[in-house]
């Protein structure tokens, strides 16, 4: 199977993942696929993505935790994240060929609006899943900056 397929990682507590596929010329995802769990089994169910749909994935990203002086980058949580993003990369390295962009949500989150999620035919499946959305807007951003898919909004896409 051809197309991009790209994985979103949204670390933190409550971590998000997602994962679709786009066939060529298509602006809409072909499948997708979200999942949420505890901090605790992030690990876990990043190995069973990568060892169920590691020969698919060709782009991914993982979003960038900055310690600053707002709400969530300090304390408890904070450090959570941060070492569960190293764990989630040392993950990567040891099961995957793949390289995980890492960005900040100040650049996603604004582009992957949800009218675009939308147009790219995975916002429904994140209805649910907060997290896993967050993660979904990451791996469609990565789809489109790093994976060449049409920026779903545009009308070159089909």
């Amino acid at each position: 199977m051809s197309g991009i397929c790209a994985l979103g990682i949204d670390p933190g507590p409550v971590p998000g993942f997602f994962l679709a596929l786009w066939r060529p010329g298509e602006k809409k995802a072909d499948w997708a696929r979200a999942y949420q769990c505890n901090a605790d089994g992030a690990e876990g169910l990043l190995a069973m993505i990568l060892s169920v749909h590691g020969s698919l994935i060709t782009c991914g990203q993982i979003e960038e935790f900055r310690t600053g002086r707002g709400p969530g980058t300090r304390g408890r949580s904070a450090t959570a994240t941060r070492d569960m993003i190293a764990a989630l990369l040392g993950t990567i390295d040891r099961e995957s060929l793949l390289k995980l962009a890492v960005r900040h949500s100040s650049a996603v989150m604004p582009w992957s609006a949800d009218k675009r999620l939308a147009a790219a035919g995975i916002l429904d499946a994140t209805a649910q899943l907060p997290h896993a959305r967050a993660a979904s807007r990451h791996a469609l951003y990565c789809a489109a900056h790093d994976g060449g898919l049409p920026d779903p909004l545009s009308r070159r896409a089909s």
